[in-house]
């Protein structure tokens, strides 16, 4: 016979226990990430206090977020956050636990402790972690405070979704759907009662809306229209490269805010964007007409190319319901290499189990109360935005309640086992999205890039500390890894044009991922192409095209096809290349990359103007045109136009070092040597953090230090140039000289260069 425990001792014991799960997942998350990271806002309530934060970059972030660390030094935020994180574990048990029963509870309990995104993003000083617990202390509310009967539930509920949407004005689409579903569950009652509660907690959320973007209004000045940038966001989140996992910034873009970030300007990415539409329409127009512009520019893609942006948004819907683990900021990448997985649960996991929650509700027919709704605003503005896990984040309480109530489900139907049927079916649904194609090569693009992160990290504190060897061999497992690491990282110190390296990195590629998939093929091939042996690169680029693969780092296109089209291209084989280019474009209509050569194309064969350049025109915003539009007429032997494109980017770019390096080699294949040599050494000077090539100016660097052998100027160009082409030897000679010649003028990076240079000596020569 079973003794009966007390009702109050019961109660006591559920206390203690949810009690116990929270302050457990308090302690873990702060003992394996103790430090904040990422210091957007932090720097950004500097300048603010200093009374430096101009009025439009005060529309670059997060209202509330922004007065919070004002008001908060940088390790207060991130205990702060740890502890309302903490927060989640009961609100999810009780919302699960109302929805479904107790055992749901103590299941959606045990998964928002463990969840290792939440951990992640507790740490991580950005708003979504406090968009989350605003978000579901409002679900909570709604779910268990039974707001058609008590309508102050519903008044607190819009107000903490107002807060909520002026953390991040999206979320003004929970905020709308919570008030519909208020109407909805009270319509019965009167129409008193849907103004009293559906009215009431929207007055309560614009309340608590307009007042914190009120204050940062008065301090700061800029225009709420513009807040967060909405229309640069819809812009990267929708364009032709895009593959349904986070977002395409424009390359010239990331690369010029790589070139200008500094400590008194943290975060130039939303300036620079502006530049962009005013070198379009004009120079003075407002943040607003800036956002307007890149609204244009999204419709001209949905409009020109309507199926391509359908399927984008399929892919994500398909990563949606999926579970990325695609974090956009590089800090939180590198955080999550080295958190126990398991025993904490990833992102994956929980979204697939609460899928399948989700799927068998609606098998039973069993209502899910205001988790549905939630989760459709959800849904609605990931597929007008972005789907990232940094956004997905505030969906992850539903995920751990469905996924409560998938288990409670299949413990109800084990008392008539034909039921059970239900959730194996339930349990399909994200078995089949898990093995769709186009998810796992993004999967394998994502994998791959967190282990090209975590080397091209060894990478620079070997370079900072002079082991040159070292940092040779982590470029060699960044590079195979993912080869476009070129593009996005320092590789000044590094000789990363010598096929040597490049050849060491296909062995590795091929040795630790293999040339089987559709990603891993195309890896493969581009390394080969870095390492001259286009033969070889040849099938596996036709592998990965016959295998459907497709990406982007940025704007620019990883497609096996303009990789073939390149190889082709060296090889003489113009009509072939051609033909690849025009594959490329029926395959992934738009994209930058593809009509940049296809226009090329044109141009090499006399014909200006054709539908592929007024396309490029017509999508892509004009310097971001030019630039890759030049390049591409560099590769197809036409540095006259080539010449064209780069200097009227410069016009509105004029400090762009990547277009200064464009330029020069266009000066250089027409022969204009002086003015090429003074064109590569303003874009080293430009942007040093840079890895320009730096090949084809070898004979023109060498010429020019015969023909002035004492020229400080000239022996600080060479010294640079040889140090990024691995003769440290060379450099350091070269270095040393103009260095004693310059004396106490000499040029600061010629000042770094040395030390440099020094320090990588002295390492050599340690045992």
């Amino acid at each position: 016979m079973g003794i009966a425990l007390p009702r109050s001792r019961a109660q006591l014991s559920t206390v203690g226990l949810v009690a116990a799960g929270t302050v457990v997942h308090l302690v873990v998350g702060l003992t394996l990430l103790p430090q904040w990271m990422f210091s957007k806002y932090p720097d950004f309530a500097r300048l603010l206090a200093q009374g430096r934060l101009r009025p439009e970059e005060g529309a670059d972030v997060s209202p509330l977020y922004l007065l919070l660390n004002l008001a908060v030094s940088p390790g207060a935020v991130r205990v702060l956050q740890s502890i309302l994180g903490a927060l989640t574990v009961p609100l999810v048990f009780l919302v699960a636990r109302r929805l479904f029963g107790p055992l749901a509870g103590w299941v959606a309990l045990v998964l928002t402790a463990a969840a290792a995104p939440l951990m992640l993003y507790e740490a991580t000083l950005e708003p979504d972690l406090l968009i989350l617990v605003a978000n579901l202390g409002a679900l909570t509310l709604l779910v268990v405070g039974s707001p058609r009967e008590r309508p102050r539930s519903a008044w607190l509920a819009g107000a903490v979704l107002g807060l909520s949407s002026a953390l991040r004005p999206s979320n003004l689409a929970v905020l709308g759907m919570a008030v519909l579903w208020l109407a909805w569950i009270t319509r019965g009652l009167g129409r008193r009662r849907v103004v009293t509660a559906a009215g009431g907690a929207l007055a309560c959320g614009a309340l608590m809306l307009v007042v914190p973007m009120g204050l940062v209004r008065l301090s700061v000045g800029q225009q709420l229209a513009a807040t967060m940038s909405v229309g640069e966001m819809l812009h990267i989140c929708n364009r032709p490269e895009g593959n349904g996992i986070g977002y395409q910034s424009p390359a010239l873009v990331k690369l010029l805010e790589q070139q200008e970030r500094s400590a008194d300007r943290p975060d130039p990415f939303h300036a620079i964007y502006r530049r962009f539409a005013r070198a379009a329409v004009g120079p003075q127009i407002s943040p607003v007409a800036c956002e307007q512009y890149w609204v244009e520019r999204t419709a001209a893609f949905v409009t020109h190319e309507p199926t391509a942006w359908l399927r984008l948004v399929g892919a994500k819907a398909l990563v949606f319901f999926a579970g990325p683990d695609a974090h956009d900021v590089a800090e939180v990448r590198e955080a999550e290499q080295a958190l126990p997985v398991p025993p904490l649960v990833p992102f994956r996991f929980i979204t697939a189990v609460g899928l399948a929650g989700l799927a068998a509700c609606l098998l039973r027919r069993r209502a899910v109360g205001m988790l549905g709704p939630y989760l459709l605003a959800l849904v609605a503005v990931s597929l007008v935005f972005c789907v990232t896990s940094r956004y997905a984040l505030m969906v992850l309480p539903i995920w751990c309640a469905l996924a409560g109530g998938y288990v409670a489900g299949i413990r109800e139907d084990q008392r008539q086992p034909r039921l059970l049927l239900r959730s194996a079916v339930a349990l399909l649904v994200p078995l089949a999205i898990a093995l769709a194609p186009p998810l796992r090569s993004s999967t394998r693009v994502i994998e791959r890039g967190a282990i090209a992160g975590t080397a091209a990290s060894e990478l620079q504190r070997a370079l900072r500390a002079g082991r040159i060897a070292d940092a040779r061999r982590a470029f060699v497992r960044a590079q195979a890894a993912q080869p476009l690491v070129r593009l996005s990282r320092d590789l000044s110190r590094v000789p990363f044009e010598d096929p040597a390296l490049a050849r060491a990195s296909a062995d590795e590629s091929a040795r630790a991922f293999g040339t089987v998939a559709g990603a891993d093929a195309y890896f493969q091939a581009r390394l080969l192409g870095h390492a001259g042996d286009c033969g070889a690169a040849l099938p596996l680029a036709d592998r990965a095209s016959d295998r459907g693969f497709f990406a982007a780092v940025w704007d620019v296109s990883l497609d096996p096809d303009l990789l073939a089209a390149e190889c082709l291209l060296g090889a003489g084989d113009r009509t072939g290349a051609r033909t690849r280019v025009e594959r490329s474009l029926q395959r992934h209509p738009g994209t930058l990359s593809g009509l940049a050569w296809a226009a090329a194309a044109d141009r090499s064969a006399g014909r200006r103007n054709g539908p592929a350049e007024r396309e490029l025109h017509a999508l892509h915003d004009p310097l971001s045109a030019g630039y890759a539009f030049g390049q591409a007429l560099l590769a197809w032997g036409d540095p006259v136009d080539g010449l064209e494109e780069a200097d009227r980017v410069l016009t509105s770019l004029p400090e762009a070092g990547v277009v200064l390096h464009l330029r020069a080699r266009a000066l250089l294949a027409l022969g204009r040597r002086p003015a090429a040599l003074d064109a590569y050494g303003k874009a080293l000077e430009a942007f040093p953090a840079h890895g320009h090539e730096t090949r084809p100016f070898d004979s023109l660097v060498a010429e020019a230090r015969a023909a002035n052998p004492e020229s400080p100027a000239v022996l600080a160009l060479a010294a640079e140039h040889a140090a990024r082409a691995g003769r440290l030897d060379e450099a350091r000679e070269a270095a040393e000289k103009a260095l004693t010649s310059y004396g106490v003028v000499a040029p600061p990076q010629l000042r770094d260069l040395v030390r440099w240079l020094r320090s990588a000596q002295s390492s050599a020569s340690r045992p």
